[in-house]
């Protein structure tokens, strides 16, 4: 399976209390029961190939963790139940349900132990009230915690942290920190890329490609380690001269030639009408020229031909070059794009630049050189950042 989605995979940990015997052996077999159905779904989750393979197993541990919950008794006043049954409920993305038990845990007048409050932290996660959870996983992240949620808290953070030192520092704790479990090494691969990424940004191109060579050691999934193979083959093309364009039609002006446009900070938008995430971030596009140009910004979106035509409004199908053409300077005008847009009949460009995914954003500086190849539309916040750099720079 090429992507899955990265599952909420929260364990069990407890706090000794005191309790009868009666109460302690129930609580004892739910926490053996939740423990297995959560093991067993870590465990196959090692052999899913397919997003439909990862659906169905998600469905088989929702029901067993529902008929599990329906045993708990109605109420209960013992601490460690209340937090599995909330583990439980977060599991099934009941986090309503989940929040009124664990609240009134959290506000008692001492100092709340670990267990609830990393059970916040999954529920603010689940919720993507990112720096809510980090607040208070940096509370308890010191605390001995079970190594699920603990590395589930240093992957979620390595991938959505508000900055890239957050995103930084919590990447490096995924990939090494001891004791991680086995069911996360899926996910080792995509910490080190994420660390790549970051290097690139500063423009650190041997530990970017050092990270690389570890994602691809990492990657148990071929589509992926094609994928990183492509972008360590991309970075050879970092800081050399940007490759002219081969593109038949021109929108918004005449064709563009990139070696007169030095002096300028150039972005090359490889993109199409049909790509949803290319649809997204063309008004960020947009926004971005309107704001740099006059400081010497300039935006070419390229596209190329395919044989049929999509996009958010039209469905053709098939059609011929001249009315696909057409559809693509209809797009533009529609959407308001006043940047230069290109389409190439062959897609030379695209094999020149090594694009193996859309959108890809290739930067160059003010000397016409390439400073950064990134695919995906990833944070408009940072392509800004980058953008701003680059126009601080002189000649």
């Amino acid at each position: 399976m090429s992507r899955l989605i990265i599952p909420l995979i929260i364990s069990m940990f407890l706090i000794p209390a005191a309790c009868s015997p009666g109460e302690k052996e129930a609580l004892e077999e739910y926490s053996q029961t939740f423990s297995t159905i959560q093991r067993e779904f870590n465990t196959s989750i090692l052999k899913v190939t397919s997003q439909k393979e990862y659906n169905d197993l998600q469905q088989t541990r929702a029901k067993r963790l529902t008929q599990l919950l329906a045993r708990f008794p109605s109420a209960t006043q013992l601490l460690e139940t209340t937090v599995l049954k909330a583990r439980i409920q977060v599991n099934l993305n009941r986090i309503k349900e989940a929040q009124a038990l664990i609240t009134p845990l959290l506000n008692r007048e001492e100092e709340p132990p670990a267990a609830p409050a990393m059970v916040q932290v999954l529920i603010h996660m689940a919720n993507r009230h990112n720096d809510e959870a980090l607040k208070v996983f940096r509370k308890i992240e010191n605390h001995p915690l079970d190594a699920s949620d603990r590395f589930n808290a240093y992957l979620f953070f390595s991938m959505v942290g508000s900055d890239m030192e957050i995103r930084r520092e919590f990447a490096l704790k995924f990939v090494q920190s001891p004791g991680i479990p086995e069911h996360f090494n899926l996910f080792r691969a995509n910490a080190f890329q994420q660390l790549a990424q970051m290097d690139l940004e500063n423009k650190k191109y041997d530990a970017a490609r050092n990270w690389l060579d570890k994602a691809i050691e990492a990657s148990r999934d071929p589509a992926m380690t094609q994928s990183l193979q492509s972008e360590k083959d991309r970075m050879r093309l970092l800081g050399t001269p940007a490759m002219e364009l081969d593109a038949g039609t021109w929108f918004n002006g005449s064709s563009v030639r990139l070696s007169r446009l030095k002096g300028s900070v150039v972005l090359i938008d490889f993109w199409a009408p049909w790509c949803n995430p290319c649809r997204m971030v063309i008004p960020e596009l947009v926004s971005m020229y309107k704001e740099f140009h006059s400081r010497g910004l300039e935006i070419i979106g390229l596209t190329r031909l395919h044989g049929f035509y999509r996009d958010d409004q039209v469905n053709r199908g098939k059609v011929t070059a001249a009315e696909e053409v057409r559809l693509i300077q209809d797009f533009v005008q529609r959407n308001g794009i006043t940047y230069p847009v290109a389409v190439s009949r062959e897609g030379r460009s695209f094999e020149k630049y090594l694009i193996s995914g859309i959108p890809t954003m290739v930067l160059i500086d003010r000397n016409g050189r390439i400073a950064s190849i990134k695919v995906g539309a990833g944070r408009p916040a940072s392509l800004r950042r980058a953008i701003e750099s680059l126009l601080e720079e002189t000649p």
